[in-house]
């Protein structure tokens, strides 16, 4: 039996709810999503009566924004308040939205996510559809995108900002089946036109209320104790609200008649969820952090999130098929860098692609301390690698390091590069490829290929294989480890390539293609890339003859670069100063790779991904039997055009690889 029956309802309905709650709200900026009428407009003038320093109306529509500002300002003389528009049936709005926060507030203490939709009687896929997006995927996006700086606010007025979810008690009367937790991505499956047969579409309502209940326990759980910031849930109860204005039955109108509250009734329990505090009976500020909120008191949730099956349905919920979500990006962001790997690199030979700046160039710096007898900075410009060296030499006394050029962006030169080396080195003991671009539009090379895809896979991977030979002869001739490390992303959770990608005649050819490459599939380009270091890095071990040689990818996590160089935003320029690492905290990581030994010894790192000098399980993307097939298909396709490109990869193959 539900915990919430229907008599119940009617029983909770009937009852008279508390005054609405006060609080001093000077100088503090609340945000409400949804604010233009019913539950969102009248908290809006609960804030507005306490004062608020900044009071954010997030509307769809501009018009009905705009008079309920009019209105406001003529019912309570707020001064403070203005409008913002943001779509959450359309993710570009909502993160303009974010944008325009990140550059125009400088702090956010209160975040009410109230919009909603439900769909009428007529009930339709592509509408429904819209419901899961407006009601739960946008609003947690936008949670997400603000989260930094709510944080940043705690931090700097020392306050406890908090993130209200505005869910319902019909969330009681809501499952899913278990192929839903079954399925490769939840959201994906509840989204899919095969799923939501008209049974399905009849309770979508009810099934976003739950997911809200899941995504504000899942954020609560995954903030440290320490954050100072709440996050809940709350339930207005049944009111008379727009969001029925499409489904207007005689059944509905009877029920409102009988049964619902006002806005105005329902609004204290957003506004208590959002300043409230328990009063006694043994409960704290801290109990409201993850809390379902119910007549103005802490309540229990649907047993369906509860206990342990419960928490396995949330985690998947919450990751889908990210590992890294944006959350513990962001934990990982704030938490202390590891420290620097240290070893003896007398008479041996290090080579960093990429070294003339950034990550590159502080891996330099850190090598050039540990004495090895060759450094060779690899950059694509003389100048700035004239210059590089001259700033190693300032910073670190290290007087012996060589400027090599290469342009990953014309394979002629990489062929050239790796005539020189493989002319001029004895050994080779670290090949570090760092080298990559993010361009927001979309290039060719010269050789006809898409520009990062060259840069940041093909030309890096010609470049490994066929130093390979003179990396496998120096870990035999002076029985060491070589190494091969390749710089990666944690962006590569966020990304996977759709079916025709693997089902095409070359995969490649197919990425590169400029029909291939629409805005959207091009948005996410530089995650691809890492992607497919990924990939390329787990074959290349997967091959190689000689068990010596350690080939790994690192993650050097998110750090100031010139990388971004050509995707400056305000938004981006904020999320920066807020969560980046420098780039020498980042080029410990590559040291790591390149000279690092974990606790279980240095042939865990063959074919690993490194995230916090820590050997770490990477996308599920390349896992498991299905992985296996697109690595091998990725391989082969590589392979075939890296054949074609120089010849010499035959013999590699051949000679090198089983």
């Amino acid at each position: 039996m539900a915990k919430k029956s229907f008599l119940g309802f009617i029983i909770d309905q009937s009852r008279k709810l508390p005054p609405v709650v006060k609080a001093d709200l000077t100088g503090k900026t609340a945000i409400i999503i949804g604010a233009n009428a019913g539950l969102g407009y009248e908290t809006a003038q609960h804030f507005a009566n306490m004062g608020v320093g900044k009071l954010i109306l997030a509307c769809r529509s501009k018009d009905r924004g705009e008079a309920a500002v009019q209105r406001l300002k003529g019912a309570t003389g707020c001064s403070t308040v203005e409008l913002r528009i943001v779509d959450l049936a359309d993710f570009s709005s909502v993160k303009a939205f974010a944008e325009e926060v990140e550059r125009d507030l400088e702090r956010v203490d209160i975040l009410v996510l109230n919009a909603a939709t439900i769909t009428g009687s007529n009930l339709s896929y592509s509408s429904t559809k819209d419901g899961l997006q407006v009601n739960n995927i946008s609003q947690s996006l936008l949670a997400l995108l603000l989260l930094p700086r709510m944080l940043e606010t705690a931090r700097r007025f020392d306050t406890i900002p908090r993130i209200v979810a505005v869910t319902s008690e019909m969330h009681f009367w809501a499952t899913f089946e278990d192929r839903i937790f079954a399925s490769r991505n939840a959201f994906e499956a509840l989204s899919s036109e095969e799923y939501c047969t008209p049974r399905v579409l009849n309770a979508r309502y009810t099934h976003t209320k739950l997911l809200n209940i899941f995504f504000i326990r899942a954020l609560n759980n995954r903030l440290k104790s320490w954050q100072p910031i709440i996050v809940n849930s709350v339930n207005p109860g049944f009111c008379y609200s727009e969001l029925f204005r499409n489904e207007q039955t005689m059944r509905l109108k009877i029920g409102m008649w009988f049964l619902a509250r006002p806005a105005e009734a329902g609004s204290r329990q957003l506004v208590w969820a959002a300043v409230g505090k328990p009063d006694g009976n043994g409960q704290s500020l801290a109990d409201l952090r993850g809390a379902y909120i119910h007549q103005a008191h802490i309540d229990e949730p649907s047993d369906f999130v509860l206990g342990e099956e419960g928490k396995k349905r949330e985690d998947k919920l919450w990751n889908g098929t990210m590992k890294k979500s944006m959350l513990s990006f962001l934990y990982d962001q704030c938490g202390a860098a590891p420290p620097v790997a240290r070893a003896d690199l007398k008479g041996k030979t290090v080579l960093v692609v990429g070294a003339n700046t950034g990550l590159g160039f502080e891996a330099t710096k850190h090598f050039a301390v540990m004495g090895p007898e060759r450094l060779i900075l690899a950059c694509r410009n003389q100048e700035k690698g004239e210059a590089a060296i001259q700033r190693l030499e300032e910073a670190t006394g290290y007087k012996k390091a060589e400027l090599w050029l290469v342009d990953l962006a014309e394979f002629s030169s990489t062929r050239a590069f790796v005539d020189r080396a493989l002319k001029d080195l004895e050994r080779l003991d670290v090949l570090l490829l760092n080298a990559a671009m993010a361009s927001p539009n979309y290039s060719q090379t010269k050789d006809g290929w898409e520009s990062a895809l060259q840069v940041n896979d093909l030309s890096l991977s010609l470049l490994a294989l066929l130093l390979l030979p003179l990396v496998s002869e120096t870990s035999e001739k002076f029985n060491v480890h070589a190494r091969i490390v390749i710089v990666s992303s944690e962006v590569h959770y966020w990304t996977r390539f759709k079916d025709d990608v693997f089902e095409s005649p070359n995969a490649f050819k197919l990425l590169s293609s400029k029909e291939y490459c629409t805005p959207l599939i091009f948005a996410k380009r530089y995650l691809d890339t890492k992607l497919l270091n990924i990939f390329f890095t787990r074959a290349l071990n997967n091959r190689l003859k000689d068990k010596s040689v350690i080939v790994s990818a690192v993650n050097p996590a998110f750090c100031y670069s010139e990388l971004r160089r050509e995707r400056q935003s305000v938004f981006n320029t904020v999320f920066e100063w807020l969560f980046a690492r420098t780039a020498e905290e980042g080029s410990r990581q590559l040291v790591f790779g390149s000279v690092g030994v974990p606790e279980g010894g240095v042939e865990q790192l063959k074919g690993a991904y490194i995230h916090l000098n820590q050997v770490t399980e990477p996308s599920d993307l390349v896992l498991g039997e299905e992985g296996k097939k697109r690595e091998d298909k990725l391989w082969d396709d590589l392979i075939s055009v890296l054949t074609e490109v120089d010849s010499r990869i035959t013999d590699v193959v051949n000679k090198h690889f089983q």
